[in-house]
C-alpha cells in the first residue's frame, strides 16, 4: 500500500486529528460523519474527544447525497471504526462505551506496575 509520509498530527478545523497534508487521503481508524446542528452528534463528538483516540469528524448535509468515505445510502450520524460501520446515535454511543472499557484496560496494563484485586491476588 502506498501511504503518504507521516507528519505530525494537527487539530482539524471540524474536529479530530489529521495526520496528513490537506487534500490527501487521511489515515484514521475512526471516522465520524455528523450533521449540524444535531444534539446526539454533539454528544458523540464530545465522547470521542474525551476518549483521546485518533479520529476524524466530517460534517455532512442531511440530504443523503453521496459523500466520499460514507457508505452509499447511509444517513448521518455514522461512525466507521476500521471495517465496522455503525449508524444511529444510540448504537454509536454504545460502541463508544465498549471502546472506553477496552481503552481503560489498555491504559491500565501499559505500565510495569502490578495490579491486585480486592483480595490481594495479582490480576
Amino acid at each position: 500500500m502506498n501511504r503518504p509520509p507521516y507528519t505530525s498530527p494537527k487539530w482539524g478545523g471540524d474536529g479530530g486529528f489529521l495526520f496528513d497534508q490537506p487534500g490527501e487521503e487521511r489515515i484514521v481508524m475512526i471516522r465520524f460523519f455528523r450533521t449540524a446542528p444535531c444534539r446526539k452528534c454533539d454528544a458523540i463528538q464530545e465522547t470521542l474527544e474525551s476518549l483521546c483516540l485518533a479520529h476524524e469528524v466530517r460534517t455532512v448535509k442531511a440530504d443523503r447525497r453521496p459523500v466520499k468515505g460514507l457508505p452509499a445510502g447511509a444517513a448521518a450520524p455514522v461512525l466507521i471504526d476500521g471495517e465496522r460501520v455503525i449508524e444511529g446515535g444510540e448504537p454509536i454511543l454504545n460502541h463508544l462505551e465498549e471502546l472506553k472499557a477496552v481503552k481503560a484496560l489498555w491504559d491500565k496494563y501499559q505500565t510495569d506496575a502490578c495490579y491486585c484485586d480486592e483480595a490481594g491476588r495479582v490480576e
